[in-house]
C-alpha cells in the first residue's frame, strides 16, 4: 500500500484515476522514466503535479512550482482531463510569486483558488 503524505501536501481525486490515466497525467510533469506529454493549450512549463501510485491524489513535484504555475496546471488538468468524471478537493502550501511568502492553493469540487498562507 502506498504511504501518502499529510493531507496538506496533496489533493484528493475521487474516484481514483485508472493506472493508464495516472501514467498519462504524470507525463506532463516530465519526470524521469515517464513519457513526456504535450497537449494543446497546456501551460508553457512542466506540470508541477503527479498522481500518486494509487491514482487517488495529486502530489506537487519537489522542484518547487509557485502558486501561479500550480494553479494554471490544476485548472488545465481539471478542464481537459478530469472534468465531471472526477472530483478534486484539498489544499496545499506552495511558494508564492517572487517577493511573496508561502501561499495556499485550495481546490473545492474542481474550483481552484489561490490565497496567502498565514
Amino acid at each position: 500500500m502506498t504511504q501518502h503524505p499529510p493531507a496538506d501536501h496533496r489533493l484528493s481525486v475521487t474516484p481514483a484515476l485508472e493506472p493508464g490515466d495516472a501514467a498519462f497525467l504524470a507525463g506532463f510533469a516530465r519526470q524521469p522514466g515517464a513519457m513526456a506529454r504535450i497537449w494543446p493549450g497546456q501551460p508553457a512549463v512542466a506540470s508541477p503535479w503527479v498522481p500518486c501510485d494509487q491514482g487517488c491524489c495529486l502530489l506537487p513535484v519537489p522542484r518547487g512550482a509557485n502558486v501561479d504555475t500550480a494553479g494554471q496546471w490544476l485548472r488545465f488538468i481539471i478542464r481537459e482531463f478530469l472534468g465531471d468524471a472526477h472530483r478534486v478537493d484539498g489544499w496545499v502550501g506552495v511558494a508564492g510569486p517572487l517577493g511573496r511568502g508561502a501561499c495556499l492553493l485550495i481546490v473545492e469540487a474542481g474550483d481552484v483558488f489561490e490565497g496567502v498562507a498565514s
